[in-house]
């Protein structure tokens, strides 16, 4: 589909995507089934999807170890959450990947100061990215840069439960060098 990027799971929380956690310890007899209640606090994930784990039982079983079972975790956005999401491509419409997309939150642009927060994301190996906010972090200020590209500059505004497609197509510079692309996100990413 046009303007959407498939994306893996992310591992859970913790120890390298893996629930270090000791159940009691208990015996079952051969071929009972148990059933095992797993909580996580996704409070301190900072954007929904799927974030995938491993649940491993260790067993004293002489006949071998149990194979590990796959888990998912899948995080909803709050309901006042949208998604700005996009691909930055060349002139030729080629992906760019690596890609620098800075989000200026709050935006004034009166002033062109941005508010409290920015985030600066890089582009997948497709030239898209994406990003979950509250709609009270509008309007955005969205900037596409990469070395030897002429960087774009784009204003838009997410809305609830919605995705907000911004897409760039950066045109080839050879004046843009990689210390011009970081002067000219710092000039253009100021905090109020």
């Amino acid at each position: 589909m046009a303007g959407r990027t498939a994306h893996p799971p992310r591992e859970l929380p913790g120890d390298r995507g893996r629930l270090r956690r000791r159940a009691p310890a208990s015996t079952w007899r051969a071929g009972q089934s148990v059933s095992v209640r797993i909580t996580v606090d996704s409070s301190t994930l900072s954007q929904p999807g799927a974030y995938q784990g491993e649940l491993i039982a260790r067993t004293d079983s002489p006949y071998g170890t149990a194979a590990p079972i796959d888990v998912v975790l899948q995080a909803t956005p709050p309901k006042t959450w949208g998604k700005v999401t996009g691909t930055v491509l060349d002139g030729s419409g080629a992906p760019i990947a690596g890609a620098t997309v800075a989000i200026c939150t709050m935006y004034d642009t009166r002033t062109g100061a941005c508010g409290p927060t920015t985030y600066t994301l890089k582009t997948d190996g497709h030239g898209g990215y994406q990003l979950w906010l509250d709609q009270g972090f509008n309007p955005l200020q969205i900037i596409a840069a990469e070395n030897g590209y002429t960087p774009i500059m784009k204003i838009a505004r997410i809305h609830k439960g919605e995705s907000t497609t911004v897409d760039f197509t950066l045109a080839a510079s050879g004046t843009f060098t990689q210390a011009k692309v970081q002067a000219y996100l710092r000039a253009n990413l100021h905090a109020r």
